[in-house]
């Protein structure tokens, strides 16, 4: 009796353990397996086999829920996978490449900023249709922050015309201020992720 009280509380442990589907149904199975081998004969009296037999109706009862739940999950998740695909298929197309990054409150474009852009028009071709997405830190108003970022993303396109040779009407440019930030915290490091150009390619 002690040791089948034991392994019943093993298999009711073990049971929340399970976190994965096809290892979970697995585990239920094997349990199963194991739990016929408890199950009385219908014709037994005794009140030992009678507790057996009620334990055993229990844990049955635990694992066909359990079962279910896995199963329930398992649905959730493909939802939810369907739900992204919809997401994803609504989005632009298009390719996102390395920032060009900027100085606190500045809009000159560095010799790094310069080669990164360079190296994304050589890599893509200048006959291709480009977005250029200006964005700021937290620091500073709403509206600085706004025009602040668009003058960057300007000065990106510019550099694409002038150095690069792309037509103007091929390059679109967005502002969004401090919005769409990659971090939300002031540190210095945080901020200068922020301060950024973002260059799409659109396929």
């Amino acid at each position: 009796m002690k040791q089948f009280c034991t392994f019943s509380l093993g298999i009711l442990f073990c049971s929340s353990l399970f976190a994965q589907k096809d290892s979970a149904m697995a585990e239920l199975t094997r349990m199963r397996e194991t739990l016929s081998r408890y199950q009385p004969a219908s014709s037994a009296e005794s009140q030992y086999v009678t507790l057996k037999k009620t334990t055993y109706d229990s844990l049955m009862q635990l694992l066909n829920k359990q079962q279910q739940q896995i199963g329930q999950s398992h649905t959730e998740i493909e939802l939810i996978h369907k739900k992204l695909s919809g997401l994803n298929s609504g989005l632009p197309d298009v390719a996102a490449n390395p920032p060009v990054y900027f100085e606190l409150g500045s809009t000159i474009l560095t010799n790094e900023g310069a080669a990164t852009i360079k190296h994304l028009v050589e890599s893509n071709g200048n006959n291709k249709a480009y977005e250029v997405d200006g964005f700021t830190d937290g620091t500073g108003n709403k509206d600085d922050n706004f025009r602040l970022s668009q003058k960057r993303a300007l000065v990106v396109k510019t550099y694409m015309v002038s150095n690069l040779k792309l037509k103007p009407e091929n390059i679109v440019v967005n502002a969004y201020g401090s919005e769409r930030k990659v971090c939300e915290t002031m540190e210095t490091s945080c901020n200068k992720q922020n301060r950024r150009v973002e260059i799409r390619v659109k396929k």
